[in-house]
């Protein structure tokens, strides 16, 4: 790859990254280790682990280990979850937000077709993640192995007032739930863009000057 279309493919990147930020929610997988054997936590903010620290939701249950056709654990997790769906189907649990958080990061164990969140946010809308939505949390087949628990990073394009985790069959188990304020993945984008500018102009004063954009 030349320096040239290097440059132009981190452009084209980081605009469609603005284009995506701006519009709707923005997905990625992958966490830190937590360090307790609960798997994966989030990068930032306090996190409810449900082993000390407690989200307010509004159903689901409090469990540990697995239990034939209710739950099981998330992969790695040997420590207190949350289950949605596995007493009562279908099930949705609320948690509901005070302050200016537009981040939900959790631990998603044996994602499936029928687990779904749905976020409320500020300005009156609603984005909805699960695997029709979000190519990367497939394939939702309920695997309890390795592949089937991932740590999701979800960044709304609005402040969230509350979140729904739903199941519409068996449960919806998940661990180490983070909510926080942090920059809009747009704002990274903006950032990428200035230090990609930096880079050109650089590029340019060693011997790029026939190098434009069209």
């Amino acid at each position: 790859m030349t320096r040239r279309s290097g440059l132009l493919g981190l452009i084209a990147g980081a605009g469609l990254l603005l284009s995506t930020g701006a519009n709707a929610a923005v997905v990625t997988l992958g966490g830190v280790a937590a360090g307790d054997g609960s798997g994966l936590t989030s990068f930032y903010g306090t996190t409810y682990n449900f082993d000390i620290s407690f989200a307010a939701l509004s159903a689901g249950n409090v469990v540990s280990g697995s239990s034939s056709g209710q739950y099981a654990a998330p992969n790695g997790d040997s420590t207190q979850y949350y289950t949605v769906g596995s007493f009562t189907t279908p099930q949705t649990a609320t948690l509901t937000l005070a302050g200016n958080s537009n981040y939900l990061g959790l631990l998603w164990g044996s994602v499936d077709t029928y687990n779904s969140i749905t976020l409320h946010l500020a300005n009156g809308g609603t984005e909805v993640i699960n695997s029709s939505t979000q190519p990367l949390l497939n394939p939702a087949n309920g695997n309890q192995g390795p592949g089937g628990t991932s740590y999701v990073n979800i960044y709304a394009s609005d402040f969230i007032t509350s979140i729904d985790f739903s199941s519409s069959k068996e449960a919806f188990e998940f661990d180490n739930v983070t909510v926080a304020a942090v920059p809009e993945p747009a704002t990274w984008a903006m950032m990428l863009l200035g230090f990609l500018g930096l880079g050109f102009l650089g590029y340019r004063k060693t011997g790029g000057a026939s190098f434009r954009l069209a």
